[in-house]
């Protein structure tokens, strides 16, 4: 009767003590007004949710300082795993330098940071991208007339290998470069943008914005509708139904849910002594409205 005993109460010891403690991870985006960043938040709390997972959301406003506070609090919360949208490809450095030495894991998605560690990189083929923007409108415009690019800043990953895509294909079948504008991925400022750049280069026959926000900016500055192809970038819900509504042309469809879920469940692998792969691309997919 005393083992019995003695053995009830060393399992309710172990049921308290031996109980694992909730998996904790943090997801730091840069950008909540951006659809696309709005996507992977709701997506990354509806799956933690439904797993059981603690998730510290962060969003730094594309501040590298603050984005960098902000992942030293989530650490020092107890977050096991470092998920980043780096807020620049220079200015997150600190960042990620902070949590190697730390020994704290992280996961980077959709941009590459210029130094530090990373355990695994997820992200869309954005030098990808980038040619098959350019292949699209070369075949609309049927290789007449510029080629206006709006980007997004120079010192984020994604404009540079956009544009490095973009380019390559430009110059592999010897035609001028485009004619470039940072519109800061705000649709307002490529409406601006827009209407400048047709005011002072009259051949525009064909405009890839960096993303959708970018490409309804584009398509408002038109004179005509639909007068110059357009295509955009991301696949948000309103870039697609903005296509389906013939209010520009295409744009090139990333899957930020499957990249957000992904890297949560590589947390977790991370978390249980897994080693990930360094890379992971998730593949992209070009949606046009002759669909329909």
């Amino acid at each position: 009767m005393w083992q019995k005993f003695v053995s009830l109460i060393l399992g309710m010891l172990c049921l308290t003590a031996c109980s694992p403690s909730p998996i904790k991870l943090a997801l730091s985006l840069p950008d909540l007004n951006n659809p696309y960043f709005q996507t992977m938040a709701n997506s990354a709390k509806e799956y933690c949710q439904s797993r059981g997972y603690q998730l510290v959301l962060i969003y730094n406003d594309g501040n590298s300082n603050s984005e960098f506070e902000q992942a030293v609090a989530a650490q020092q919360q107890g977050a096991q795993v470092l998920i980043i949208v780096p807020s620049k490809a220079s200015g997150s450095v600190k960042t990620i330098q902070y949590a190697n030495q730390a020994n704290w894991p992280v996961i980077s998605l959709d941009r590459n940071v210029n130094g530090g560690k990373v355990t695994q990189h997820i992200s869309s083929d954005n030098y990808m991208g980038g040619k098959m923007a350019a292949e699209f409108l070369l075949a609309m415009t049927k290789q007449q007339g510029s080629l206006l690019e709006l980007t997004g800043p120079s010192d984020i990953s994604v404009t540079q290998d956009r544009s490095q895509g973009f380019a390559d294909v430009l110059q592999a079948y010897q035609l001028p470069t485009s004619i470039k504008a940072n519109a800061g991925f705000s649709q307002l400022q490529a409406q601006i943008l827009t209407s400048e750049m047709l005011a002072q280069h009259r051949h525009i026959s064909g405009i890839f914005a960096h993303n959708d926000e970018m490409a309804l900016g584009a398509a408002a500055a038109l004179p005509t509708p639909r007068s110059i192809a357009i295509i955009g970038f991301d696949g948000t819900q309103v870039g697609l139904s903005s296509i389906e509504q013939n209010i520009y042309d295409a744009t090139l469809v990333q899957q930020p849910e499957v990249m957000i879920t992904t890297a949560i469940n590589s947390a977790v692998n991370i978390i249980n002594g897994a080693r990930p792969v360094a890379y992971l691309k998730i593949p992209l997919r070009l949606q046009t409205n002759l669909h329909h």
